[in-house]
């Protein structure tokens, strides 16, 4: 399993939170922990779906984003088993989506997801959907 885990103190709303990222491109991965930690969260970053539960029943994330090209047949069921997990249970989660492959809103909400952020990713669009998913989650 690899993982990265990064903190910055922080301030603001997003202060405190704590966001779990899984995306198979390294550099997105960075992006997204980058621009997550710039507004005080803390992130831990995994590389596949398979790390996902045990990160997450470790880290106990606010918000989990997940890259939707990992997707397959299998997928409701691990997002069932996901859901499972008592700390994620509630958790909103925000599927990381390219554009080319932009899924149907409502099929992702089939899914489970509380959102679609398409890629390419802007540190605004992912600031406002994260803060509006936690809004929810309150």
């Amino acid at each position: 399993m690899t993982t990265d885990t990064k903190a910055r103190p922080g301030q603001g709303p997003l202060a405190s939170k704590r966001a779990l990222v899984a995306d198979g491109s390294t550099s997105t991965r960075e992006l997204l922990c980058t621009i997550l930690e710039d507004n005080g969260m803390q992130v831990q970053a995994v590389c596949c779906w398979s790390c996902v539960p045990a990160a997450a029943l470790k880290f106990s994330p606010d918000v989990i984003l997940l890259d939707v090209s990992w997707f397959n047949a299998e997928s409701p069921a691990m997002l069932a088993d996901l859901r499972s997990i008592p700390q994620c249970g509630a958790v909103p989660l925000i599927a990381l989506a390219p554009t080319a492959l932009y899924p149907e809103p409502h099929s992702m909400a089939e899914a489970g997801f509380a959102a679609v952020l398409p890629k390419p990713i802007t540190p605004q669009s992912l600031r406002r959907i994260v803060l509006r998913q936690l809004a929810g989650a309150a």
